[in-house]
């Protein structure tokens, strides 16, 4: 998280980032009910879910695409190990005589939510990162030291622009 760059983008960027952050504010709070629902039958599971939950709130907050990344790759792992316990769940067990089949069950929810919530947080990674590469376009990198080297910072650039092209200023003829 501290590598995330802080963006100044605004919560009416354009339309489809509007839509997206209410997509996004819907998956938060079903990820919350869903993590506090865990927490009754798994605790580790549950805290991670809700910890998970306050990344999924900064990404709407700060509208950074890191952040983004850092709850996909969130996301991934957790969807890896539901697939991993309900694989190993029906591999072994009867499904139908067993108390670890609640668990299960809440596994087999979290695979769906997982599906769906990368899905709408690498669209709003793809408009948040693009609004960011538009915005440091407009200003110049310059205003974050990027893509400079310690001389360009100490000592201003002091070579004159480049002539712009001038139109023809000559007598010239008329065909026709």
């Amino acid at each position: 998280m501290l590598l995330c760059l802080p963006t100044d983008i605004s919560d009416t960027a354009n339309c489809q980032m509007v839509k997206l952050l209410r997509i996004l504010k819907g998956l938060c709070a079903v990820q919350v009910c869903l993590g506090i629902f865990i927490m009754f039958i798994d605790i580790w599971s549950g805290i991670m879910l809700l910890l998970a939950a306050l990344i999924f709130v900064l990404v709407i907050w700060t509208k950074s695409w890191c952040m983004c990344v850092m709850y996909i790759l969130l996301c991934m792992m957790d969807l890896m190990t539901s697939i991993m316990l309900v694989g190993n769940y029906f591999s072994d067990n009867n499904p139908t005589e067993d108390d670890f089949a609640i668990l299960v069950l809440l596994y087999m929810v979290k695979f769906p939510f997982y599906l769906v919530a990368i899905y709408y947080v690498f669209l709003a990674y793809r408009e948040f990162k693009g609004l960011f590469i538009e915005s440091m376009s407009n200003v110049g990198y310059e205003g974050y030291g990027v893509m400079q080297n310690w001389y360009d910072r100490r000592q201003p650039s002091s070579q004159p622009p480049p002539p712009q092209p001038q139109p023809f200023t000559g007598t010239g003829y008329r065909l026709g």
